[in-house]
Order: structure tokens, then sequence, then C-alpha cells
């Protein structure tokens, strides 16, 4: 039995996020196309540089959301390339949570 390790690539292929297997085989790579496990094609990916421009704060601020967050919640990001970014939808539920807590609410609260 031949235990093979697979490499998989995120790319864009007609605008739709898919990923690239790549595996071993006796001639060479072979390459199989999946869906990519973790695409969130409903969600909105924004860079922390353009969501920093929109709230009108300095990049600086908005990264600091995301490591050492405000009120004890930080922003969820990702990185591609060495870039920072999140999904539109999770800056709105945090900004919701950070207002909860702000207002003296739970964040379990502001939940639902």
């Amino acid at each position: 039995m031949i235990v093979a390790a697979v490499q998989f690539t995120e790319v864009y292929m007609n605008k739709e996020r898919i990923a690239i297997a790549s595996l071993p085989s006796q001639q060479g790579v072979s390459y199989a196309t999946q869906p990519c496990p973790w695409s969130a094609a409903d969600k909105t990916r924004i860079s922390v540089a353009t969501l920093a421009r929109e709230q009108g704060v300095s990049y600086a601020t908005a990264r600091r959301w995301s490591t050492v967050g405000l009120f004890g919640l930080l922003l969820p990001v990702f990185f591609i390339g060495g870039r920072r970014y999140t999904y539109r939808e999770n800056f709105a539920t945090w900004n919701e949570q950070v207002n909860a807590v702000r207002s003296g609410q739970s964040v379990v609260a502001a939940a639902k």
C-alpha cells in the first residue's frame, strides 16, 4: 500500500473558488479539482486595509482589532499571501457584539 501526501492549493476558476489537489502518480503529477472545503461562497471577503478606509480609522487600529481586540473581542481574520482579510459578515457580527458590550449587554444577548 502506497500512501501519498496530498497538497491542496486554493485557486479561482471562473470567479469560483476551487481546491486543486496535487497527487503523485506514476507519470508525474495528476490533478483533481473539487469545491474548496473552506470556501465561503456566501460571504464577501474584504481586506483589513479596505475595512479601515471604509470605517475611517487607520490600518493600525483595524489590525489591532484582530490582534488585541476591543472589549476582549477579536475580529476574526485570515491571511492570503501575507495580507489580512475578514468577511463583511464577520465584521458586522463583531461590531454588533462590541456595541452590545459597550452598552452593558452580554455578548450572548447580542447574538440572539
